[in-house]
């Protein structure tokens, strides 16, 4: 068994993932047949979430509990869905369309359709709202003052060399006579 720790934005937290060898996710499918006759897709979730997410009681659930209800439905379906990605073995079927489609969450009735139409929308929504331009910003970016250059005369560049040796550059014995011998 490994554990993965993945951050998740909406809990503020880490959830860490324990990863299974195919033999104990077999052995997992098995008990939870055994236990539920009738299998239903939110029995198993909670099964499943109290299995596989290591910090669930820990950590998670207190971010949980502090989220709207639709917020936290959306957050335990996000964690189930990292449970089904890393331990392939849990839904194969579910671990295809994850993988392989653009919808997530197969258990919602939304279609592609619906998703497209209601994207569409959204940048129509977006196209009417008023264009930003330069005018906007309280800085004048067009008319940045150009940095002055002192110029230099040729006296002064000449001088230079000697200025710098005797203020600045010292020679190698007049830096020894300055140090303290012992």
């Amino acid at each position: 068994m490994k554990i993965y720790q993945i951050y998740v934005p909406e809990l503020a937290a880490y959830a860490k993932f324990k990863v299974f060898e195919p033999d104990q996710i077999e052995d997992f499918i098995n008990s939870y047949k055994k236990e539920h006759k009738e299998a239903d897709i939110v029995s198993f979730k909670k099964k499943v979430l109290d299995t596989f997410v290591f910090n669930l009681k820990s950590d998670i659930i207190d971010s949980l509990r502090m989220m709207s209800r639709k917020s936290a439905e959306s957050c335990t379906d996000a964690l189930f869905n990292g449970c089904i990605m890393l331990n392939p073995g849990l839904d194969i079927d579910l671990w295809l369309s994850i993988a392989y489609t653009a919808e997530v969450d197969p258990f919602d009735d939304i279609t592609g359709e619906d998703l497209a139409s209601e994207f569409m929308k959204s940048i129509k929504k977006m196209s009417d709202r008023p264009k930003i331009d330069m005018d906007d910003f309280p800085f004048d970016a067009k008319h940045k003052p150009k940095p002055k250059i002192k110029p230099i005369t040729k006296q002064k560049y000449l001088g230079l060399e000697n200025h710098l040796k005797s203020n600045i550059i010292r020679t190698r014995s007049s830096n020894r006579s300055s140090c303290i011998s012992p």
